[in-house]
This record gives structure tokens, sequence and C-alpha cells, in this order.
């Protein structure tokens, strides 16, 4: 029988090098995530914080692994611990943010995530880009 993987990845954005999923790989935490911008307007990091009892992306970060309370699914690499402590239906739209507004699926598994203790990062070196209407964050 084959050995059951240890983590499952999450891609959803359209530009990125196969460095990127090694850098994901190679950083700390149960979820990972690397840096892509959702359409905003304008453009926001899809990372946050709760921070006075509202989830905010950050506006500025250092060049590293940083710890975030949410992180975007786009690239994701997700321990296999993490999933089984979820259970099924993972990314339910069914969580809200401390000041009531309703989670998107992926902030709703973070936050799923967090409740069952286990630690979200974003390295900040794992810079993607997400097309939208335009293509938002890194060139290749």
């Amino acid at each position: 029988m084959p050995a059951r993987p240890n983590a499952i990845k999450s891609i959803r954005v359209e530009t990125f090098l196969p460095e990127d999923l090694d850098g994901l790989m190679a950083s700390r935490g149960d979820v990972r995530s690397g840096i892509y911008f959702v359409d905003s307007k304008p453009p926001r990091p899809a990372m946050a914080n709760i921070t006075d009892g509202y989830v905010k992306a950050p506006t500025d970060w250092p060049d590293d692994v940083i710890d975030v309370d949410y992180c975007g699914a786009g690239f994701m690499l997700i321990d296999r611990d993490v999933l089984e402590a979820i259970g099924p239906q993972p990314y339910r739209q069914d969580h809200t943010a401390p000041n009531n507004d309703l989670l998107g699926e992926d902030y709703a598994f973070c936050q799923r995530a967090r409740e069952n203790g286990f630690s979200l990062t974003v390295n900040t070196k794992v810079f993607l880009g997400h097309i939208k209407p335009r293509v938002l964050g890194a060139t290749l």
C-alpha cells in the first residue's frame, strides 16, 4: 500500500515557479501560504490579522516567514494533521470575524485551523501572481 501524504497543496493562483513550492515546503507552520494579492481597490495581500476586533490585511511586512491569523488558499500547503482535525468539508463558509462579518471560505478554514491549535504562516519571499482583469503581484 502506498504511503499516505503528510500534506496537501491548494493552488489557485496562476503564476508561480517551482521554487515557490520549495519555499513553502521549507517554511515553518501547520498551514503555509505565499503572498499574493486579491482584487480589492486597491489590491490587498491575501493575508490578515485580527486588529481592534476587525480582520485587517497588513500594509507592509518583513521579507520573512510571518505568523498570521488568516491567509488565502490560493497557494497553500496544509499539513495532514490539520485536515484530519478539522474533519469533512474544511472550506465551509460558516465562520464570522470578531465584528460578525461573514468570513470567506479560505479565512473560515484558517479560523477552524487556529481553533484546533494549528499555526498559520505566510512566507513573504514566496511572491505569486494572481490573474484577474489584470495580473496582481509577481510577473514572470
